[in-house]
């Protein structure tokens, strides 16, 4: 989320590798703002800064017990604070006292705050090609030291040459907000340049243009270059290195590799999860999406094997047998559910929402499950075009849906969601595809080589023993 929180308005996701190709998705401010008008987010959009800040993030510790009911809730500590006169002495005096602040809360906050806003970013001069630091947005009026301001210690001079460009060039992966799919924002057409056989009203495939001339091969981002290679027939693996990835590209220029014609579509599904649906506020934690999936499967209807029988005539055949043997597989993820109020545009009755990953039975791809119920007690589901899933059957009652709805049976049966998580075993595939912590992966490494390192020991012992 640092992406948002720092003034992007476009957001480009890597999505799961499949059969060796790479596919991304699009996430725009913009859209999500459209979508979820009613949002505190939508509201103050000016005050993103501070909204993350009295969440807590990276850059500055939340109070405890103070989360994100106490923040987003109309009334709030977001809307006292954005209809205070004095933010900074609203901050002191509301949030600096709170018995369970941490000490220095509200310089830190400040601190923080003034980073976020504007915090070093580096810009590259169109003229001489070289990179300095700039602040993000302009500095407040009266203000012209940038380090100063921030209290940091750098050198303000430095700039960098091209080369070294991609040293600080990175691309981050957030956690999707619309789900848009990218085929929308796909983009520019087709050039003789390109290739001549391929009418010019073609849309190029993801990044088949790059400049390198703007952007060197050293400075672009390897995801992009993958596409650019993609769309002129080579496939880059997945643990290529950026080496291997750059010599690759040069190879292509030098043999003039044209692009081929527009075989490689992007992985999406045919139906939006929200296109029947809109934001609704329900003056509980689910106004913006929570985890607590086991509160909702307690609320709405049991799903029992008649229950299933009731609502699977509409199915295609043999679809509740995929279902189960997705189920029994591990390809529905748990901990990739999410809930949230929203209200049906058919009807415009209140209901909840659950959304959830599953992993096709056929390829390795990762579909999207959204399942709506009523908003009530023994809430019953609704089916399409409510209920959606973004497989090509979305718009039908698919086995990802049905093995959905039957992991949801089994939450039911369970005493917590805690105890629901660690006994359902996840596909592998699926796991994979979640972001982890850097540290997590460095523990991992440690701990096999410890592994390794006791084994050996052992052998050694045995040896000498014999």
């Amino acid at each position: 989320g640092d992406l948002i929180i720092l003034n992007g308005d476009t957001v480009l996701s890597k999505w799961k590798t499949t059969n060796g190709h790479l596919f991304s998705r699009i996430y725009k401010k913009s859209e999500f703002m459209e979508h979820y008008k009613t949002s505190k987010i939508a509201q103050h959009p000016n005050n993103i800064v501070d909204i993350a800040l009295l969440l807590g993030n990276d850059y500055h510790p939340n109070i405890r017990n103070v989360g994100k009911v106490a923040v987003l809730k109309d009334g709030g500590l977001i809307d006292q604070l954005v209809a205070a006169s004095d933010r900074e002495e609203w901050v002191a005096k509301e949030l600096g006292t709170h018995k369970n602040a941490p000490d220095k809360f509200a310089e830190d906050y400040e601190a923080a705050r003034r980073y976020l806003l504007h915090a070093p970013v580096f810009e590259k001069c169109a003229t001489t090609g070289n990179v300095s630091i700039v602040p993000l947005t302009p500095l407040p009026e009266g203000v012209n030291d940038l380090e100063s301001f921030l209290q940091l210690d750098y050198n303000r001079d430095a700039a960098v040459t091209p080369d070294q460009y991609e040293e600080v060039y990175h691309v981050q992966n957030i956690v999707p907000l619309t789900g848009k799919p990218l085929e929308e924002e796909r983009g520019p057409h087709y050039s003789a340049d390109e290739n001549s056989n391929v009418a010019t009203d073609e849309t190029l495939p993801l990044f088949a243009r790059l400049d390198f001339s703007e952007v060197p091969i050293e400075a672009q981002p390897v995801l992009c270059m993958k596409h650019w290679l993609l769309s002129r027939g080579i496939k880059s693996l997945q643990n290529d290195s950026r080496p291997i990835i750059e010599r690759n590209v040069r190879w292509a220029q030098a043999n003039n590799k044209p692009v081929l014609p527009p075989s490689i579509k992007c992985l999406m599904g045919k139906y939006d999860g929200f296109e029947a649906l809109e934001a609704r506020i329900g003056n509980d934690k689910f106004d913006t999406w929570d985890r607590d999936y086991f509160t909702l499967a307690q609320l709405v209807a049991a799903v029992s094997d008649s229950y299933m029988e009731d609502k699977l005539n509409g199915a295609l055949p043999g679809m509740r047998g995929r279902a189960l043997l997705l189920l029994e597989g591990g390809n529905i993820n748990p901990r990739s559910i999410v809930c949230c109020n929203v209200t049906s545009k058919i009807d415009n009755s209140p209901c909840v929402l659950m959304r959830c990953e599953a992993l096709s039975s056929k390829r390795s791809v990762i579909h999207t499950v959204h399942a709506v119920f009523e908003a009530k007690e023994g809430g019953d589901f609704m089916s399409s075009p409510v209920s959606t899933c973004s497989c090509e059957d979305g718009s039908l009652f698919c086995s990802h849906m049905i093995a959905f709805l039957l992991l949801l049976g089994l939450v039911q049966r369970s005493d917590s969601q805690e105890e629901f998580e660690r006994c359902y075993d996840v596909s592998p595939a699926l796991t994979q595809a979640e972001p982890v912590l850097i540290e997590n992966l460095h523990a991992l490494d440690n701990f096999n080589r410890q592994q390794a390192q006791a084994k050996r020991q052992a052998e050694k012992k045995r040896k000498h023993s014999n």
